[in-house]
Parts: C-alpha cells; sequence; structure tokens
C-alpha cells in the first residue's frame, strides 16, 4: 500500500536501514560557529591591543561587539546542530516494500506498487506501477546512490520470489 502517513503507525520488519549523511551540513555549522568566534576573538585582541587608534569609547565598543560576537560562536553550534542532525529522517527495506521518513512524515510502497529505482541528476528515484516518481533528494551514509538503486532492485526481487523471511 501506497502511503503518506504520521510517524506513529508501527513499521514492518526492517531488512536495512539507511540515515541521510548530514556532514555538509555539519560542517557548515559549524564553519559559521568557528567563523563568528574567530571574529570575535580578533575584534577583543584588536581593541585590547591598540593596534587601531580608537579613543577609549571606541575601543570600548568593539570591545563589546567582540565579546558578544565570541559568546555567538560556540551559541550558533548548540542551537545548529540539533537542528540539522535531530531529525529522524531515514529509508528503509522492509519485509513489505520501501519505507522513506522525511520531516516527520512515513510513506511506505509495497514491493508490488514499485516498478523500479534509480538514480537522476544524484535524486533518488522510485518509479511506482502506476507511473508517479516519488523523488529521494537526500544522499545516504556509508553508500553511493547508484548502489542503493540496485540494492532496492535486488532486494525487491528477492522479496517478491520469496526468498527474505522475518527472524524472531
Amino acid at each position: 500500500m501506497n502511503t503518506l502517513s504520521p510517524m506513529n503507525e508501527p513499521l514492518p520488519h526492517i531488512i536495512e536501514w539507511f540515515r541521510p549523511d548530514r556532514r555538509r551540513e555539519i560542517l557548515r555549522v559549524f564553519s559559521i560557529a568557528c567563523g563568528v568566534l574567530a571574529t570575535g576573538a580578533l575584534l577583543v585582541g584588536l581593541a585590547n591591543t591598540g593596534i587601531i587608534d580608537l579613543d577609549d569609547f571606541g575601543r570600548q565598543a568593539i570591545a563589546i561587539i567582540g565579546a558578544v560576537t565570541t559568546l555567538s560562536g560556540p551559541l550558533i553550534a548548540v542551537i545548529g546542530l540539533p537542528m540539522v542532525i535531530g531529525g529522524d529522517d531515514y529509508l528503509a527495506l522492509s519485509l513489505n516494500g520501501v519505507v522513506v521518513v522525511r520531516k516527520k512524515e512515513q510513506r511506505a510502497i509495497t514491493w508490488q506498487e514499485l516498478a523500479a529505482a534509480s538514480v537522476d541528476d544524484n535524486v533518488l528515484c522510485l518509479e511506482l506501477e502506476t507511473g508517479e516518481i516519488v523523488r529521494v533528494p537526500e544522499r545516504f551514509s556509508g553508500i553511493e546512490l547508484d548502489e542503493l538503486a540496485q540494492r532496492i532492485n535486488r532486494t525487491q526481487q528477492r522479496a517478491i520470489m520469496g526468498l527474505i523471511s522475518p527472524r524472531a
């Protein structure tokens, strides 16, 4: 059954599970946080060393801006990282079909509904018997999209032929 359902429904027996690769997003958050932290530290240093010619008010203003900026860097990391890694998105191969979970919505595609899995423009495409194409834009940790599409097709063939049995 091809469904879009809330996350509270139980999942069928999972054979393989793949999580999205979030390394780029994590690197972006850390880069921004480190850049803000370094800028703040530089401003504090410039204000206290006297390298730039400022009066006392200017030096204090630059020091306060630098201190706030320095404290903002780690705050960006603490707030940004849970936003990046906090989701429960995944793609799973189950006894019944493919389960795609994104943004707290679960879509289950049975093996009988799936015509083929392929990759088009670095996007995993799950073509259904109805002609609809479910596009999954994420990249997954530990597996290339071409290999994942092949694995989905191979698992579908094995499941339809009854070669996959649930383990207790």
